[in-house]
């Protein structure tokens, strides 16, 4: 995740987060008829978007993405690969996922970069 001179930033985990990294922190916001409220949390829940404050900077979130099992205990799901190299430079002729000309598949290149989304 990066935060930029502004201070603040978004991020949807696919974890839940019970260690938040030194230095940030994070808020929930929730609408209710036409007005909004900020929560301060100290955990998170997966696939929840959260608004982040802190020192510009780069920080790294890891956890691991928990299946359900019939007797509702957790463990963690396996063959699964999730990551990101936002804003980063891909090595050189790196496959990529992305959309050209309206087709979704896997092409190559050199000097790619990353943008969130």
């Amino acid at each position: 995740m990066k935060i930029d001179q502004s201070g603040y930033t978004t991020v949807c985990l696919h974890f839940s987060l019970f260690i938040i990294p030194s230095g940030i922190k994070l808020y929930k916001i929730t609408k209710s008829d036409d007005s909004y409220s900020i929560t301060r949390v100290t955990t998170t829940s997966a696939n929840i978007p959260y608004l982040v404050q802190g020192n510009p900077g780069y920080y790294l979130f890891s956890g691991k993405l928990l299946e359900s099992n019939n007797d509702d205990s957790l463990t963690p799901k396996s063959g699964v690969l999730r990551g990101t190299f936002v804003d980063k430079q891909l090595p050189e002729n790196c496959a990529y996922l992305t959309e050209k000309d309206g087709v979704v598949g896997f092409f190559k290149g050199n000097n790619i970069v990353i943008n969130a989304n």
